[in-house]
């Protein structure tokens, strides 16, 4: 192999290399569809408040829903939510939408003392 074909054969599997990077970085979580992570209250987290805020961060989202409530998200994909908790058990229901229609749906089981 002549040393052009060398440089020629490097430069080629840099720049496959360099989109599979894109691809991996961009295209992948677009095709996964929305996430949220939830910042509080803790799964299975007991509080003696009779009132929290729900908050987390959403990504590649278009529409949250908590306790079918719809929630504003921010430009940065934070949220915040108000919620009244009653004694014993209390369950929050989340669910994230893309804009493709695609959703997944987190609950949270907390308890009020």
């Amino acid at each position: 192999m002549t040393f052009r074909k060398k440089i020629l054969t490097i430069l080629f599997f840099s720049i496959v290399s360099g989109v599979m990077a894109l691809v991996l970085r961009h295209v992948v979580p677009l095709l996964s569809g929305p996430a949220v992570q939830i910042t509080s209250p803790i799964q299975g987290g007991t509080y003696a408040e009779s009132f929290l805020m729900v908050t987390g961060t959403s990504r590649r989202a278009a529409d949250l829903v908590i306790n079918d409530a719809e929630v504003l998200l921010r430009e940065s994909g934070n949220f915040s939510f108000p919620m009244v908790l009653i004694d014993g058990v209390n369950t929050i229901t989340i669910i994230v939408e893309d804009k493709f229609g695609r959703s997944k749906t987190h609950e949270l089981t907390i308890y009020k003392q």
